[in-house]
């Protein structure tokens, strides 16, 4: 009886496509083992504890934020109590000012007290003096004046806030002074 002995081939063109087989494969092994790692956040491993296995947690979705505007800004929407702080220079010098007013729905109200503190005139307080939002745009921007005494009137163009609570009191127009300042709604 004849044994047969089968002989294979080796040829380099097969060894390079098993080479490239088995590196592809040891790879592709790889780069899973380290997506799966990117994926899952290990916590308590430390000193040879048995880690705990906690998947990633998904990434907010953001918010956007609202793109419509309020709607106009009216005079009658301005009405109530509101206490005005400013500073600044004016007449009487370096200045700083408290004021309490009260609006109604037509933008006309009265200070319930009007209190200075100036270098070139001194300490004072006053009420029943004036105040009139004399314009008011939708967007908020305006012109207001309050009544500071006998021929005496402060000026000032205003920035109301979105939320209708608060308002900015740019420095006045008129040549030499410069006093400005916040009101807030009481």
């Amino acid at each position: 009886m004849r044994h047969h002995r089968w002989t294979v081939r080796v040829t380099t063109p097969s060894v390079v496509v098993l080479a490239i087989a088995f590196s592809t494969a040891q790879f592709s092994t790889n780069l899973m083992a380290q997506e799966d790692r990117q994926k899952i956040i290990l916590s308590g491993a430390r000193g040879g504890a048995t880690p705990t296995l906690t998947p990633t947690p998904p990434r907010p979705t953001p918010t956007p934020r609202p793109t419509a505007t309020p709607p106009g800004l009216t005079m009658s929407q301005m009405k109530g109590s509101w206490t005005a702080s400013l500073s600044g220079f004016h007449g009487c010098g370096e200045a700083t000012e408290y004021w309490e007013f009260t609006l109604n729905e037509f933008g006309q109200g009265t200070q319930s007290l009007h209190s200075s503190h100036t270098r070139g005139c001194g300490d004072g307080t006053a009420s029943g003096l004036w105040v009139e939002l004399q314009t008011l745009n939708p967007d908020g921007s305006g012109f207001i004046g309050f009544e500071c005494g006998a021929s005496c009137g402060f000026w000032f163009t205003i920035q109301v806030s979105r939320n209708r609570d608060m308002f900015s009191m740019a420095a006045e127009h008129v040549g030499g002074n410069y006093l400005a300042g916040v009101a807030v709604r009481r």
